[in-house]
């Protein structure tokens, strides 16, 4: 049993999730390898997901309500040395949904906007939980 999430809050976004996948990552952490070691059980595991946005926290501004999202599984800090370098992509500080925080294996999820994307007309939540891996931008 899940407990619903509370509000979103600030930037966040409660989506209801429509489609989830499996990777490596939670085949590792299933088996208490590498990302293992920074999740406080139990956690919600999943960061390949597509959902519909059903509410948004009141600091949200690129999503509303009733959108079809997808979401970039890594987050940034934004604000240490190689992100203000422009190298997110290795930022010492950066968190992931389902290791540092709960996300798509429940029904309703509560997710930060910066790494929620609109889902493009013509493709289907399955596809695009798949896609989700790629981390592709199909900005809003």
């Amino acid at each position: 049993m899940v407990d619903v999430p509370a509000e979103p809050r600030g930037d966040e976004a409660l989506l209801q999730v429509e489609a989830a996948g499996t990777c490596g990552t939670d085949l590792m952490t299933n088996k208490w390898e590498k990302f293992a070691h920074r999740m406080r059980p139990p956690p919600i595991l999943c960061h390949e997901l597509s959902g519909i946005v059903i509410k948004t926290g009141p600091e949200t501004r690129r999503i509303h309500p009733g959108i079809r999202v997808r979401i970039e599984s890594h987050l940034p800090c934004g604000n240490c040395y190689t992100c203000h370098r422009g190298w997110s992509h290795v930022c010492p500080n950066t968190l992931s949904q389902g290791i540092d925080f709960n996300s798509g294996f429940a029904p309703l999820v509560n997710l930060p906007e910066r790494c929620l994307w609109q889902v493009p007309e013509g493709i289907s939540n399955t596809a695009d939980a798949k896609m989700s891996r790629s981390d592709a931008d199909s900005s809003v």
